[in-house]
Parts: structure tokens; sequence; C-alpha cells
């Protein structure tokens, strides 16, 4: 049974991140959705929904300044948040206990119109001394009345004809919202003009989900490495839980601990290879390499071969 959870953990924690992103975002003004899951020890459900006491947005002239996410646990921490599709740098993020002993969050974000709902997800961990490990996601939308500007197009149209005493002109073409116009010169003295009006082209097809996905959460150095921060620290929960995990489940399977650290460790390196503008910085498959093999160390301590590595025979004197 307990094999069992502990193979489950990369599924519940691959399902509840998926989630995340795809968390809702028709709730109306005010109204704040919270998440919450337990991390560790695994498959558990002794985390209790966290209570927000208070959600309040800045607006200034249809934009928003910055918003304060107050909750009720002083022992949560925001690791991530985002505005729309843009995440938002953790220097952004000032955390403060009141007096009441409750964790106040202010964010400050760039000057962002909302164009009548604006989705606003934040992330947070709770490692609270003798609990479990928490992770809970506060959604909630605010309202706005910024004017949506009008989108680019393409077109094509050809300019009108004119007549004139002694002449024609026909009109020139022009792309986008555009206005055609010609003249010309005939026998007499007289000139013609022509004008025609060009309608919005439309756009190309909008990228899928992924395309969405990497544009979103990596649109800079920053962004990555914040979402290199959520994956590299749940590897090292899995991590951990595979090599403290009591009996040992290399008395089960030799494989085993090998298999719950190599699997996720892969899928790590894979996705840092197959998308270049996720990398975020060069060290981050270094750092997962160490976790991994840290991990694997101490899973496999029992074995001579690893104990030996682990515990080096005294320098003489």
């Amino acid at each position: 049974m307990k094999r069992a959870r502990l193979i489950g953990i990369g599924a519940r924690i691959g399902i509840f991140i998926g989630a995340f992103l795809l968390i809702p975002t028709f709730a109306s003004a005010g109204e704040v959705v919270v998440g919450t899951v337990q991390l560790l020890p695994p498959g558990g459900a002794n985390c209790q929904p966290l209570a927000v006491v208070n959600v309040t947005p800045y607006i200034y002239d249809g934009a928003l300044h910055s918003y304060d996410v107050t909750v009720a646990d002083p022992s949560y921490v925001a690791i991530s948040t985002s505005v729309g599709n843009t995440a938002i740098s953790m220097r952004q993020m000032t955390r403060r206990i009141n007096t009441l002993g409750q964790a106040r969050t202010h964010v400050d974000v760039q000057t962002t119109p909302i164009y009548g709902s604006l989705p606003v997800n934040m992330t947070l961990i709770s490692a609270a001394s003798g609990q479990p490990v928490c992770m809970s996601v506060v959604s909630f939308n605010v309202e706005g009345s910024a004017v949506m500007p009008p989108a680019p197009g393409s077109g094509s149209t050809t300019g009108g004809t004119g007549t004139g005493v002694g002449g024609t002109a026909t009109g020139g073409t022009a792309t986008g919202t555009a206005t055609g116009s010609g003249t010309g010169t005939g026998t007499g003295t007289a000139t013609g003009s022509g004008m025609g009006t060009g309608t919005a082209g439309t756009t190309g097809e909008e990228p899928g989900s992924w395309t969405s996905f990497v544009n979103a959460v990596c649109s800079s150095t920053n962004t990555s490495l914040q979402l290199w921060f959520v994956l590299l620290t749940v590897f090292l929960l899995i991590t951990a839980a595979v090599a403290i995990s009591e009996p040992s489940l290399m008395n089960r399977s030799l494989y085993l601990p090998g298999i719950l650290i190599g699997i996720p460790l892969l899928v790590l390196l894979a996705f840092w290879l197959a998308v270049p503008d996720c990398r975020g910085a060069y060290w981050v498959p270094i750092l997962a390499l160490i976790v991994a093999l840290g991990g694997a160390l101490y899973a496999y301590r029992q074995r001579p071969e690893i104990a030996n590595i682990i515990q080096l025979p005294p320098a003489k004197s």
C-alpha cells in the first residue's frame, strides 16, 4: 500500500500543477478560489484548505498597479504569482506578518490595463515543523474599464475610379485599413481621383496551448527561473521521500528507488533540452543531477559499496 502511494506521488503533483495552469478564470469580482493539496507525506489528506482573509487589488485609471493577498496561516510562503499570462518575479513580492499573526503578501506589477476581467493566481507552500508539507493556489479576478485598442489587421483593397473632364484615373492598392488614391490626366485639362477603403484582415491561427504556456511562463529569464524553482522544489520533495522512506524501498526492490528518482529526473532534463526558451540557466540540470545523486546515495546507503563511499575510513595520524 505504501509503495503504491510513493509511486503515485509524481502523478498527484503533476495533476495538481496541471490544475494550477488551467485554473478557471470565470470567477466574478471579489470571488476567491483556493485549491490545497498535501505534498508530503505522500498519499495523505491532512492539509486544511487555506483560509484567505483578504484580497485587495490596487486599480487606478482602469489599470492594475499592485495587489495584496492575506492568509490566516502564517506558515504559508508565496513562491510564484502571475497576472493574466505574465509571471511576476519574486523580487516584486513583499511578505509581512500583521498584528493578528496573518501573512500578507504584497505584489508590485507593471501597470497592466484591465480589459473587462483580469485573472490573478498565487501559489503558496507551507512546511511548518511537525506538520505535512502543503501547497495552495489562490485564484481571483480583478475588474477594470480599460478600452481595448483596435487589433491590427491585414487586408487588401483597390481604390475606386474617378473620371474627370478629358481624363480617367484609377486608384492604387492599399494594405490594411488604408485608402487608395490615384490620379490620371487625359487629353483635356482635368484630373480624376479614386478612393477605396480596405477591411481589416484576419489574424493567423491562434497558437496552441503548449505555445501559449511557453510564451506565458518563459517570456524572460526571471520567469523561467521561477518555473524551475517550483519544478526543482517538487523534484527535491520526491527525492527526499524516496531516500528517507522507512523501511527502505531497496528492501522491496533493488531498482525501485532508482526508478522513482530517475524518471522525474529524465522528465526534467528532457524538458530543459527540448524547450530552449524555458532553460533559464545552465546550472539548472547540474542542480537536478546533484539532488538525484544525493538522494540515490542515501536511498542505497545499506549497500556495501555505497556505505564505503559515504563512510570513508578515518585518516591516519
